[in-house]
């Protein structure tokens, strides 16, 4: 199934509300997700389930480069479409 930008930002501002335990609306995808205060183990689990939900296969290293949900959406949906990142 072939996912759009904006099904994957969706996506990681549902899973980054319910990890930093707030409401999605208080989610804002351009903003650094630091913030949110995830440690890595959370972001590894983050990077593995966006991999199953996608059913597909990309390079996690994408979510290291990036820095907010906006960045990690556009990178994985390239990477998907085959577009250099």
């Amino acid at each position: 199934m072939t996912r759009s930008e904006e099904d994957i930002r969706a996506w990681l501002i549902q899973d980054v509300a319910r990890r930093a335990q707030v409401p999605a609306e208080s989610v804002k995808s351009g903003e650094d997700l630091s913030s949110y205060a995830l440690d890595s183990s959370e972001f590894v689990e983050l990077a593995l389930e966006l991999e199953l939900w996608l059913e597909a296969e990309y390079d996690m290293a994408l979510l290291w480069d990036e820095h907010t949900i906006d960045g990690i959406a556009s990178a994985v949906c390239k990477a998907l479409n085959g577009v250099p990142v």
